[in-house]
């Protein structure tokens, strides 16, 4: 009983446990799987970047529900670009056309969603030399589009249902042709009737 309830609590931990990745020092975030139970927040603090670090990329999937859909989407949390230092783009495919363009002028300030399965990669290109006051937050999320469990349980649901409802149809038809077929009898027999109850 304790195991169990000790489990429970350390499974709650690491379900409300946040990932942030920072641009700069987490250059290896690609194609990462995220899904609905996932806080994922990406961060940029000024620092300086590599051409090889300046791009993350995820991906709506989840390994214990395979056939569940999820589209991703990102929600600014602050940006701060004073000297407008910095754009930041996002795209369906590592050179794929942006989606999305951010900069001083125009400021992430509502959430962004992409298209159903497709991967979202979030760019930062540097244009200037001075990065440090450029500070900015996304919170990135996996939105489910399509559950697979939920359209399964509506088709079988549906086969028994159907199932169902064709029985008690029959039910119904032989219920009143064999009503009908008594009162038929009594009806062609009622003089056999009148002389048996003479007799």
């Amino acid at each position: 009983m304790i195991n169990a309830i000790l489990v429970l609590l350390l499974s709650l931990l690491c379900f409300c446990q946040a990932t942030t990745y920072t641009f700069g020092k987490n250059c290896s975030v690609d194609l990462e799987r995220i899904h609905d139970h996932a806080d994922i927040f990406v961060k940029y603090d000024g620092e300086q970047l590599h051409e090889t670090c300046n791009d993350m990329s995820f991906s709506g999937f989840d390994e214990d529900n395979p056939g569940d859909e999820y589209r991703v989407c990102v929600t600014p949390e602050y940006y701060e670009d004073p000297d407008c230092a910095v754009t930041v783009t996002y795209r369906n495919s590592f050179r794929g056309s942006p989606l999305k363009t951010y900069n001083c002028d125009s400021k992430p300030d509502s959430r962004y969603c992409g298209n159903g399965k497709d991967f979202l990669f979030i760019d930062v290109k540097l244009l200037a030399v001075i990065t440090r006051y450029v500070r900015f937050k996304l919170k990135v999320e996996a939105e489910m589009t399509f559950n697979y469990n939920s359209f399964v349980a509506a088709v079988v649901g549906g086969v028994i249902g159907g199932f169902l409802i064709i029985c008690i149809v029959i039910g119904v038809i032989i219920f009143l042709t064999c009503k009908r077929k008594r009162s038929q009898r009594q009806v062609l027999n009622p003089a056999n009737q009148t002389e048996h109850e003479v007799l």
